[in-house]
């Protein structure tokens, strides 16, 4: 897969690089994934979360992956540069 820096509404910012993704599984890093997006994202996140609870009440359970570039970011020359 390929990530970039996007804005708010997704809208790419800056090249895509190579990278791969993992499903979290370990339990105990959970509860950290989850204040880190509480302290991100405050009311929005907590209201999404009530949301899902109504809407998926049957599993319950949110998954969360993890993000690595497969290229070190500071060797893609402008790779990163912000679109103005």
């Amino acid at each position: 897969m390929h990530i970039a820096p996007s804005d708010a509404r997704g809208k790419p910012l800056g090249k895509f690089l190579p990278a791969q993704s993992r499903i979290v599984q370990d339990t105990t890093l959970i509860p950290q994934v989850n204040e880190l997006y509480r302290n991100k994202y405050g009311l929005v996140y907590r209201l999404m979360n009530l949301m899902n609870r109504f809407r998926y009440s049957k599993t319950g359970e949110s998954v969360f992956l993890n993000h690595s570039l497969l290229v070190d970011p500071l060797s893609c020359k402008n790779s990163l540069q912000l679109r103005g």
